[in-house]
């Protein structure tokens, strides 16, 4: 690993577990073995090195999504929304570090991180809308049905998100249960 992807992995971790603005560069150096200064030859500021880190937060968790390929595989629509959500559920019990740090963001008032944060949010739902709109209209669901399923998906998505952080992992499994049952209610009654 180069020294500048050691110091934002360390930024990250340093976010995660004291906020934006207990993170220092002190403790980021400290952690990377290196003095202070030498993070500036990288970033030219703290808020420039968080940003950096805020994208490659939001970048990884899309990422992730995207390369599990869950729709285009040979399965029907509610399987692959299913594996949705099985797969946000995955990434958070398995990335805790960019989970908390994402949690230390999101309650950041710092205005550039919201609006990254809304662009994320933004470009996630279009991707899925994306990804599900031929599946959607081949399963003989109407526009506005198709948006409001999507809607619900989203919502989901971020209520597993937030139970991943409240429940112990033991009980995460029967909170993804009821996450796919509430699905299945609504694909149901939302189908033509």
């Amino acid at each position: 690993m180069n020294k500048k992807d050691e110091i934002i992995n360390a930024t990250i971790e340093n976010i995660s577990k004291f906020g934006i603005d207990g993170t220092t560069m002190k403790n980021i150096a400290l952690d990377c073995g290196i003095k202070s200064a030498s993070i500036y030859y990288f970033f030219k500021s703290k808020e420039e090195l968080v940003l950096e880190c805020v994208d490659i937060i939001l970048g990884r968790h899309l990422d992730s999504l995207i390369s599990a390929d869950l729709f285009n595989k040979n399965i029907s629509t509610l399987d692959s929304l299913n594996l949705l959500l099985d797969n946000i559920v995955k990434f958070h019990k398995d990335n805790p570090i960019d989970t908390m740090a994402y949690l230390q963001l999101i309650n950041s008032h710092n205005l550039e991180i919201q609006e990254k944060i809304n662009h994320y949010q933004f470009r996630y739902s279009t991707w899925l809308a994306d990804s599900f709109e031929k599946y959607l209209s081949n399963d003989n669901f109407d526009k506005e049905s198709s948006k409001l399923l999507l809607e619900y998906i989203v919502l989901l998505s971020n209520a597993l998100f937030w139970e991943s952080i409240v429940y112990s992992s033991e009980n995460m499994p029967k909170r993804l249960a009821i996450s796919k049952n509430l699905l299945l209610y609504s694909y149901k009654s939302l189908k033509k």
